[in-house]
Formats: C-alpha cells, structure tokens, sequence
C-alpha cells in the first residue's frame, strides 16, 4: 500500500483518484506524522519484492542505480575484512539480483494459461530461488528494504527529508534505518555496518550457544503476562538453575502484555516448562479457593530468527564491529552504537512508540519490513489513544450525521497494513453501540 490509499472513503472518485483528502496530501500540508522502521520477525526478500513491485522503482533506471550503488558502496568499504566475512559466511550481499532470482523462480512454479507445459521439478525451483535467510542477510537485508521503502514514499509524492515528521522510531535494527534517515547519503555506510553487525552477531553468538538448536531458536516470545510478573518468574527461575551467562533475559517489550526472552534454546525450553508448572501450581490453588483473580496462562512461542539478539552475552560481537569498522575506514563510534542497539540493548517499543505520540505524531508511517512494526504497536496504541477520548462519547452514534468529515468517527485505513493513525485528544467515539474496548473504537485504534 502506498500514502495515497488512504483516502476518505467517499471521497474518491473515478475521475479524481488523487482527492484532496489523500493522506499524501495532509502530510505534505503539515499534519503530523511519525515514521516507524521494524526489526526482525520474519522473512524479508519477499517484502523486498512485493515492495518494489508496488512502487515500480526497480523498473525506473535511476532508483535501479541508486539502490545498486548502495550495495556498491558497501562491497567498496567491507574490502579490509573481506577474509572475515569470508569465515562468518556473510562475504555476498546483492539484494537486487536476489530479488530478480526470486522473481523467475516464482515465474517458473507457474504454468502457463493452457496448461500445456509442465511445471519444473520442485528441485529446480529451489535452485533459482536465492536462500538469503539467517542475520548475516537479514540484518543489511531489513535495512535495504527500508531504504527503498523511505525512497518510495519520496517517489509517492511525500519526501520525508523535505516535509520531515516529528520523530523517526526503529524496533531493534530498525535503529539502522533511523539512522539512515538521519544522515542521507551515507546509506552505503550504515549498508556496510549492518553486514559487520550481522556477521559479527553470527560468530559472537555462535561461541555461546545463542543459536537456532534443532526446531528451536534463541528467542521466544511470552505474551498474556504483566511485565513485573515475567520479570519475577525470571528470577525465581535463575535461583533454580546454575549460573549460565547466557540464560534467558527480557530482551524485547513490544506491548504491555507481549515481550520477548533471549537465551539459548535449552534454557528458554526450561523456562517454558517451569512457567507451566507455576500455572499449573495456581489454577489448583484457585479450584481449592485458596487465591482468586485471573488464571495465569501464559502463551509461548519461537521467534524465527538464528541467532539471538538484545542478550548481554553478545557484548564482543560489537567490540568487534567496532574494530571492523576502523579498519574499513567507517565511523567505528556509530557502528559500535548501532551494533549495541540491535545485538545487546534490550528493546522497550511501548517507550518508543508513546515519545512519537508525545510530539504530536497523528499518524505512525510504517516502512516495513512488511507489516510488523504495525502489529507489534496495536496494543500501546490502542491503550494510549483510548486513554486519551474515552470520554464524552458520541450522543449518537447510530446516527451520526457527518462520519466521514469528522475525524472522531472516520475509519481511517482499517483495510491498511501500512498506517495507522492516533485518537485527537478531544475525540468522540462514533461507533455503533459502545466501544468496550480500545480495539472496537474506530478513533481509538486505526491498524
């Protein structure tokens, strides 16, 4: 989806499909807006491709220029560790020819309209496809992916260094893509440093065992549970197992009642089961009468990632970015920075999130990769903007005169994956029947 989908719904027409009332176009005259960049999380050369299907930049000659001197720049500046990244199996990165790889290895999976020739075997279908999967690709491969992102929305009509927003977030690695956004022209760099950051996080995590084991990975997530009760859960857990350095730690908070642990994938398993055992404990307790309140049922689940990231354990990975960056000739004090926010400092996006909405930001811009900076802010977004107009509420709802002018009661991109927008202050909830809920209020939580 681009800026200008989001449109009121009965103001588009056939004859003027860029209205007036395009959010391009409010952005562009001063509302307030924020740019969000997410992390790891999921596959990227597929948001990459669909990407730059979207837009059509690959297909335009000087974006297609631009992107590959990116890449270019990067190889350039790697050359003095090229033995290094040799050893960390991370010495190619060339997104545009493996987007181009995937692209025919979709085209042959395909028959042809008639049916008269037979799909190639699934071998060779894997052969075009380009396997790009792991740290070493995702972490410049995410940060690529938001650079041709930052420079769609620029090609859609809203240059974001030209009309700024307020206030630019990154979960995780999306602290890269800030920082490129911040200092435009040195994308090559920062492209460099997030390969240094990958490779390193690979050999550093490697040496301790904070690696995918088997069917299991180094991260998990734990949602349905209060901060203060996982954090004690933790403890009581660390009392029972001998001292490791690289036991499980809260790495990620990514809304008040979903986080993220990392550690190795036997001691994350430990603790998934000794959480168990803890529920089990108090659900026999409230059928006894003996506690009352809630059950305690914690939900789990593998992030899919290779190595795991924001754990204290990974402190040499940036040591040694940091002396890969000096020898490279790149800015080793940003690169040291940058490696600590995505393999060591642990992630509190419920913060970042609310600091956007703080300075005004009405609507959060996502830049991908796909859509996970938008679910990982439902909940803070939901919670923020439904303190803020849960009263008065609308006097009328079933009959509101004017929905799609007032912006209490306008649903803006609820078929988005892209955008999602903050509740004004002295909103309204326009909303058939009462909202019982921030996510039932279409002026509370826009995702």
């Amino acid at each position: 989806m681009t800026v200008d989908d989001f449109v009121t719904a009965n103001a588009r027409t056939a004859k003027n499909p860029r209205s007036n009332d395009a959010l391009v176009d409010r952005l562009a005259a001063g509302e307030q807006y924020a740019l969000t960049f997410g992390g790891q999380g999921g596959p990227w050369l597929p948001g990459l491709v669909s990407l730059l299907e979207q837009t059509g930049l690959a297909d335009d000659p000087e974006y297609r220029e631009l992107f590959d001197g990116f890449v270019a720049r990067a190889d350039e500046a790697l050359e003095p560790v090229r033995a290094e990244l040799l050893r960390a199996q991370a010495l190619t990165f060339d997104p545009m020819r493996w987007r181009d790889a995937s692209i025919a290895a979709s085209e042959a999976e395909t028959p042809d309209e008639e049916g008269e020739d037979a799909a190639p075997a699934p071998g060779s279908r894997r052969a075009l496809a380009p396997q790009v999967d792991g740290a070493v690709f995702s972490v410049p491969g995410v940060l690529f992916s938001q650079l041709v992102a930052l420079y769609g929305l620029e090609a859609q009509g809203l240059d974001p260094w030209d009309v700024p927003p307020v206030a630019a977030i990154g979960h995780s690695q999306g602290q890269l893509a800030v920082s490129a956004f911040a200092s435009r022209g040195s994308e090559g760099d920062l492209l460099a440093i997030a390969r240094l950051i990958g490779a390193a996080g690979r050999v550093v995590a490697r040496r301790r065992g904070l690696v995918a084991l088997g069917g299991a990975t180094p991260m998990m997530s734990v949602s349905g549970v209060r901060q203060d009760k996982l954090e004690a859960l933790l403890g009581d857990f660390t009392a029972t197992v001998a001292f490791d350095a690289c036991g499980p730690v809260l790495a990620v908070r990514n809304n008040r009642s979903s986080f993220v642990l990392t550690g190795t994938p036997k001691l994350l398993a430990g603790f998934r089961e000794f959480c168990e055992s803890v529920a089990e404990t108090e659900e026999a307790e409230r059928k006894e009468k003996l506690t009352g309140g809630a059950a305690f049922a914690p939900r789990f689940e593998d992030v899919a990632v290779d190595i795991g990231f924001h754990h204290p354990a990974l402190a040499d990975g940036v040591a040694l970015v940091a002396e890969w960056a000096e020898r490279c000739g790149l800015d080793a004090e940003t690169a040291a920075r940058l490696a600590a926010a995505v393999l060591v400092e642990p992630v509190d996006w419920v913060a970042d999130v609310e600091s956007a909405i703080a300075k005004g930001a009405r609507w959060l811009i996502d830049l991908g990769p796909e859509d996970i900076a938008t679910k990982l802010s439902a909940a803070p977004r939901a919670a923020a903007a439904w303190a803020s107009c849960r009263p008065p509420r609308c006097a009328a709802p079933a009959t509101c005169s004017r929905p799609a002018e007032c912006p209490s009661c306008r649903w803006r991109g609820r078929s988005s994956r892209r955008v999602w927008s903050s509740c004004p202050t002295a909103a309204r909830c326009c909303r058939r029947g009462s909202p019982s809920s921030p996510a039932a209020a279409p002026s509370c939580w826009r995702a």
